[in-house]
């Protein structure tokens, strides 16, 4: 097929012939006449956009009318006032953001200049708990009149990007896919084909997070990008760092005042006394929000909470320090502080859900039984954390989030008792393989499993460090099924193996169960298109279940089948 041709000196002014696109597209004439015929879409659409209209402001109308017809190509309706993509997870506190007027107006006066690129990324960093995410959600919705799409996405891990960005789909109103990568494909073009979005990756603080963060940022070229990251120092030049710094003393004094007013008693000192508390907090925005949580809970006038805030610092000297943590002690402190009133099922939850990974955590979870138990706790002990402000539970659906620092801050007060650690760890192991029981190939069981899986993977390699071997293989394997079956075999094959490992160790080379882990694992390796790694493993498992279970038995018709 010929591919399009210029003729010499030609300029890319004026009309446009179908050889002039095909030229400067790098696609034959068929492909640009079968597209403006409506039969078929061009390969390369963010190419093609870059190609011909980049961010110039001459072609703003040529570009909006290229998307609408690409957009109506692929059945999905052009965006309107009516419907703006607005991601749930987007909300303000109203009054009680203070303190924040000069950077955000030094946030938008950036984001407006492009420093010469066709979209704006820029990393607002800062402290643990200083409040970048709360910022960015602030800034988006004080300026969301000037966007057409308001989207969010937790950029923890890898993983959690591609998850973050298929569920963007939903949020987009995308044509349904199933599968993940498409899903995930699918945003990125739209992304690529629209103008005038804005992008939050929240959470960039591990270097392959910032790595995958960064190569999808570079490949957006017509929006406003915010990353919130606690690195300093390590991101590439095309994203401007923004650094945001405590609150001034004023600020988390008035934030304190505002928090609290009408919940606590009365003091003639007040504003002195939260002043004291402010300095002593450190003027970190996550400490104050706790502390007045704290306060407003227990009806408490803030000379109470210093006194019980200052009785806790003998406690967590010895495992909160913050050259280890990164985190002030001030902060290790306010939370141990209302952690003391937590009921025992409050306290325990919260121990529990210090093994769990950042993704938000489905509340049905919480209708499981504990290992030795006859009934599940439901939600009382979840209401025990939210009155302090301990866990934050989503307005749009039933699940909850939990700060990954008080998280890290439980982990580290849990792991002093050793033996404490070791019982909570196989209690939460148990808890989280009961509930994660269905069958991983049933496509209805996937809504459920996807919200276990990234809480079930952090938990199963903990438990494997820790040395648990049951039922650490059993969820280690559940996790490859579904994760295989998803068409994610790089982030399967790990869990599949380190599954065929521990039972081996621990059941015998020959015992029925590592044929089940064999057979998984070549199934895997068949599918991924390596049939002479998937073979001898096939055969052991034939050769085992024979063995194990005689000739006849329905196994051994299995693994004969799969061979």
């Amino acid at each position: 097929m010929q591919v399009g041709t210029r003729p010499a000196g030609a300029r890319r002014t004026g009309a446009w012939s179908v050889n002039d696109f095909a030229y400067e597209a790098g696609v034959s004439s068929r492909t640009v006449q079968n597209y403006t015929g409506g039969r078929t879409l061009p390969p390369d659409i963010s190419r093609i956009l870059a190609t011909f209209f980049a961010d110039d402001p001459r072609h703003v109308q040529a570009r909006a009318a290229f998307i609408a017809a690409f957009d109506n190509a692929r059945g999905i309706a052009p965006l309107s006032p009516e419907h703006k993509p607005i991601h749930p997870e987007l909300h303000s506190i109203g009054h009680l953001f203070t303190g924040r007027d000069e950077f955000m107006e030094r946030l938008h006066a950036s984001l407006l200049r492009r420093n010469g690129s066709a979209s704006a990324i820029r990393a607002l960093h800062g402290l643990g708990g200083i409040g970048k995410t709360r910022a960015a959600m602030e800034y988006a919705l004080r300026h969301q009149d000037d966007y057409t799409a308001l989207l969010f996405v937790r950029a923890y891990n890898p993983t959690t990007i591609d998850r973050e960005f298929a569920a963007l789909a939903d949020v987009l109103r995308l044509p349904e896919q199933k599968d993940d990568e498409k899903r995930k494909d699918a945003v990125l073009r739209w992304l690529q084909a629209h103008t005038g979005w804005l992008l939050i990756l929240d959470n960039v603080d591990t270097p392959d997070a910032l790595r995958a963060a960064t190569t999808i940022a570079r490949s957006l070229r017509s929006g406003h990008v915010l990353l919130t990251s606690r690195f300093e120092g390590e991101f590439s030049l095309e994203i401007e760092p923004l650094e945001l710094g405590l609150l001034t003393p004023d600020a988390a004094v008035v934030y304190l005042l505002k928090a609290t007013e009408g919940r606590r008693r009365p003091e003639s000192d007040a504003p002195a006394q939260a002043r004291t508390l402010a300095d002593l907090l450190g003027h970190l925005t996550l400490a104050l929000v706790h502390a007045a949580a704290y306060i407003a809970e227990r009806r408490f006038t803030f000379a109470n909470y210093l006194t019980e805030w200052q009785a806790n610092r003998p406690r967590v000297l010895d495992w909160a320090k913050e050259g280890v943590t990164g985190y002030p002690l001030s902060l290790a402190q306010t939370w141990i502080t209302s952690m003391d009133q937590l009921t025992v099922r409050g306290r325990a939850l919260l121990e529990r859900l210090s093994f769990f990974a950042n993704d938000p955590i489905p509340e049905f979870l919480l209708e499981v039984l504990l290992p030795g138990t006859e009934a599940a706790e439901g939600v009382d002990p979840l209401l025990d954390l939210q009155r302090f402000s301990l866990i934050t539970r989503d307005a749009s659906a039933d699940r909850f989030t939990i700060h990954r620092i008080l998280r890290d801050v439980t982990s580290r007060h849990l792991a002093t008792d050793s033996l404490t650690y070791k019982a909570r760890l196989i209690e939460t192991l148990g808890w989280v393989n009961a509930a994660f029981l269905d069958d991983p190939q049933d496509v209805r069981s996937w809504p459920r499993l996807d919200q276990l899986a990234p809480h079930a993977e952090d938990l199963a390699w903990t438990a494997d460090k820790a040395g648990i071997a049951e039922p650490t293989a059993s969820l280690m394997n559940q996790l490859g099924a579904l994760f295989c079956v998803k068409v994610h075999h790089a982030h399967a094959e790990p869990l599949l193996r380190r599954a065929l490992a521990i039972d081996e160790a621990n059941l015998g080379a020959v015992h029925p169960t590592v044929a089940i882990r064999l057979n998984d694992l070549a199934l895997l390796l068949q599918n991924a298109n390596r049939p002479t790694e998937a073979e001898p493993l096939m055969r052991r498992a034939l050769e085992i279940s024979e063995v194990s279970q005689g000739a006849d038995h329905p196994h051994v018709a299995i693994r004969l089948n799969n061979m």
